[in-house]
């Protein structure tokens, strides 16, 4: 289930997430979740979810901050668990922590590396003995508590993103050039503020434009014509693109058995022996 914060976090957090993942039966949940550009704060209740592609299993914190990445992660369990996510806005972390979001570029750290550890074990005890109607306002009252302290907004990074989003990733440097900051300094605040850089950040937008006519048109249109309308040369380019973020064709994407968020997809199962 997908949760809007208060308005007054809005500016910071753009959605909650709630998802429950139930117990494998004698399988082994594949999930996958791919960039969107923001970085996540991370809740999981039960059993302990591991990063499936590294050559030892990698078991995660049961709190956790993923830094926005450029590349796809795979994550199993064999076991029902709860998961509580925080997706902030591209330079919400940054803004409401002071963490530069260089630091946690592609990575996945414990959550009290940077947050005072008895902060977040109180937060954790919060949820833990509450039920779904209370999170989100567990939720608000924390991040209320940041507000005070948030760092000012840099209009011209605000300036950028909206020039991205608006022309749905397709940009260039001469575009960004002329928004009154030099392509150098522009780069210098994506890489602070948001963790990656102008450039990759628009590539983000743009497959994330294509996903959403995806999801809404096709079968109806073709993935060649989709293709056309988000501006790719082919399909050809589309899929390899579309690869490179997410690692499965658009149509791998669609038959995904269970899509938990648009970025957050079960792609498959391995059985083991009970």
């Amino acid at each position: 289930m997908q949760v809007l914060p208060s308005i007054a976090l809005r500016a910071y957090i753009r959605h909650y997430l709630f998802l429950s993942i139930p117990a494998g039966k004698g399988q082994e949940y594949l999930l996958r979740f791919f960039p969107d550009g923001c970085h996540s704060m991370v809740f999981t209740f039960g059993t302990p979810l591991h990063i499936s592609n590294t050559t030892v299993p990698t078991f995660l914190p049961d709190s956790f901050l993923y830094g926005a990445s450029t590349s796809y992660k795979d994550v199993t369990t064999n076991n029902a668990v709860q998961v509580m996510v925080v997706v902030f806005q591209p330079y919400g972390v940054h803004r409401l922590f002071g963490i530069p979001a260089s630091a946690i570029k592609n990575a996945i750290i414990p959550l009290d590396a940077a947050i005072n550890h008895n902060v977040i074990t109180g937060l954790r005890d919060q949820l833990a003995h509450s039920n779904e109607s209370q999170w989100k306002l567990i939720f608000d009252h924390f991040f209320t508590a940041f507000l005070k302290n948030a760092i000012t907004e840099d209009s011209s990074l605000m300036t950028a993103l909206d020039f991205i989003h608006t022309n749905e990733g397709l940009v260039t440097s001469a575009g960004l050039s002329r928004l009154g900051c030099s392509e150098r300094q522009l780069e210098r605040k994506f890489l602070y503020e948001i963790g990656i850089s102008p450039f990759a950040y628009s590539g983000i937008v743009r497959m994330h434009t294509f996903l959403n006519k995806l999801i809404h048109f096709y079968p109806q249109e073709s993935l060649t014509s989709l293709a056309y309308d988000a501006q790719y040369a082919d399909q050809s380019h589309l899929i390899k693109s579309f690869k490179k973020i997410t690692g499965i064709t658009p149509t791998r994407y669609l038959a995904a058995p269970n899509r938990l968020a648009r970025n957050f997809i079960e792609i498959g199962s391995i059985a083991f022996d009970a």
